[in-house]
């Protein structure tokens, strides 16, 4: 994957699904658009049989990821907020975002509905399932597929119609108050890889992989420091005297081979740094 995409990003979004709720709670509207792969052309048996999606059906039905996030975006609309079951999907949303070359024209505010559950309900920071948040809810929905976005949309939205949704949601965004998480556009400037890495301790050690230049004037950034954001990926800001703030990703993974055994690899990549991205780094350091 991330040599023909040059990302290291673990898969490609073909479906996003989605409801809109009004300010009772109503689902008033509902979205969905099937994404034909770019890097991925070949569908894993595991992720047919999860989905019941076909790639047969992704050529006939799907579009390209740029058209189906720009087509989402509408969707959202000029004051939507985004809430996803969990934190993996707006992570997901970005990556595509990103490596596909998709120019968000705004930041769209995002909230962890699976987190102001647990929150509300059981005053917990716990991961719930959302099988298991819609059976202690009594939420029921037979005719609806378990892995397909939009009927996972559709489930999310009525466990938040069965708790005091509202009032969790206000509590978060008190709580967090300049540290919102948004969905936003990142534009990629720079991009290595750097494989064969021996130790973990050694990831971040190398100077040729710690110094990152300027992608106009090609100075040496001055790097803050470097600090965990979610699971494997790391972010740093970079700054340019003359041409301000950067961001910097980073991205740790694993490669086994039967010749040398267990090596670590890291991606780098330089981007803008837009006032999300720098919330997101201030909420982290």
């Amino acid at each position: 994957m991330i040599r023909r995409s040059g990302f290291p990003f673990t898969g490609e979004i073909i479906q996003i699904g989605a409801v809109k709720l009004d300010e009772s709670l109503d689902i008033v509207d509902r979205f969905e658009v099937f994404i034909t792969p770019k890097f991925l052309p070949v569908m894993h048996h595991s992720v047919e049989q999860l989905t019941h999606i076909t790639m047969e059906k992704l050529r006939r039905e799907g579009v390209s990821f740029k058209r189906g996030c720009e087509r989402f975006l509408q969707f959202i609309g000029d004051d939507g907020i985004l809430l996803s079951w969990g934190p993996d999907d707006i992570e997901v949303l970005m990556d595509n975002a990103l490596c596909h070359k998709v120019h968000v024209h705004k930041e769209v505010p995002w909230y962890d509905l699976q987190g102001i559950y647990a929150r509300t309900v059981h005053h917990t920071s716990q991961q719930y399932a959302l099988q298991k948040a819609m059976d202690e809810l009594g939420v029921t929905a037979p005719n609806l597929m378990a892995h397909n976005g939009l009927h996972d949309a559709v489930c999310a939205a009525m466990i938040a119609q069965r708790f005091p949704f509202v009032k969790g949601l206000q509590a978060v965004q008190e709580a967090q108050k300049g540290r919102t998480r948004y969905f936003y556009g990142l534009s990629r400037h720079e991009q290595k890889i750097f494989e064969s890495i021996v130790t973990q301790p050694r990831i971040f050690r190398q100077s040729t992989r710690a110094k990152t230049r300027c992608p106009q004037c090609k100075e040496q950034l001055r790097l803050d420091p470097i600090v965990g954001v979610v699971k494997h990926r790391f972010l740093s800001m970079g700054s340019c005297k003359e041409h301000g703030t950067f961001g910097v990703h980073w991205y740790v993974g694993k490669s086994v081979s039967k010749h040398v055994g267990l090596r670590y690899f890291i991606s780098k990549v330089v981007t803008n740094a837009p006032k999300g991205l720098q919330e997101l780094y201030a909420r982290k350091k």
